[in-house]
């Protein structure tokens, strides 16, 4: 059988803490449209779920998973235990000098 490797994409991500304010900031965050079904009640009332509109219809989200934005602009929710073992921090590269010297 023939090996592959997942080809390193960035993402931007935002775990969900359980909470309606917490949901709220991950909409604004990632620029979800729409509204993120289930954020009732006050800022900071835990709820069990909440239920996002992904390309494959709507998905329920946990308290704890992440919600993935990749770069084409498609969201998805990811299982804190899944984003841990397939999602590392995306590191700047740093500019050489040479790219960032002026032509003289």
């Amino acid at each position: 059988m023939t090996k592959y490797k997942h080809k390193p994409t960035e993402v931007e991500a935002s775990q969900w803490d359980g909470t309606t304010g917490g949901g709220n900031a991950v909409a604004k965050e990632l620029g979800i449209p729409g509204e993120i079904r289930g954020l009732y009640g006050g800022a900071e009332q835990n709820i069990a779920s909440i239920s996002i509109e992904t390309r494959n219809g709507e998905v329920k989200v946990l308290p704890g998973d992440w919600i993935v934005k990749g770069p084409s602009g498609d969201i998805w929710p990811v299982n804190r235990t899944m984003f841990v073992a397939v999602y590392e921090k995306a590191t700047k590269k740093a500019t050489s000098k040479k790219e960032t010297k002026k032509d003289e």
